[in-house]
């Protein structure tokens, strides 16, 4: 294998690994009922350039990467309106489990 089909393997599969974290994440906010989660993704230091012939593919994944984080503030509101409704039902519906104090001379 020559150096430049070594590099263009290797970011390949830095690509992958990068789109597979991308196509999860895409998932959850499709489905928020999803437990699924993503790998955790690095970046390798020791690539080089990248091969042009990936370059589009780059570019799609860093689209995609930028539509997820467009929606984040969104999901992120959501999460903390349900959490705090979630909240408010629980203590309203929840007995209370404190003191009472009755009078008997009454």
């Amino acid at each position: 294998m020559t150096e430049s089909q070594s590099g263009w393997s290797s970011w390949s599969a830095a690509l992958d690994g990068l789109e597979a974290s991308v196509i999860v994440t895409e998932e959850l906010l499709r489905n928020r009922q999803s437990s699924a989660e993503p790998e955790p993704w690095e970046a390798p230091t020791d690539l080089g350039a990248l091969p042009p012939e990936l370059v589009e593919r780059a570019r799609s994944i860093a689209e995609r990467q930028r539509a997820i984080l467009s929606q984040l503030p969104t999901v992120v509101e959501t999460t903390q309106r349900q959490r705090d409704l979630t909240r408010r039902i629980t203590d309203a519906t929840t007995p209370r489990h404190g003191s009472i104090y009755v009078d008997t001379t009454a």
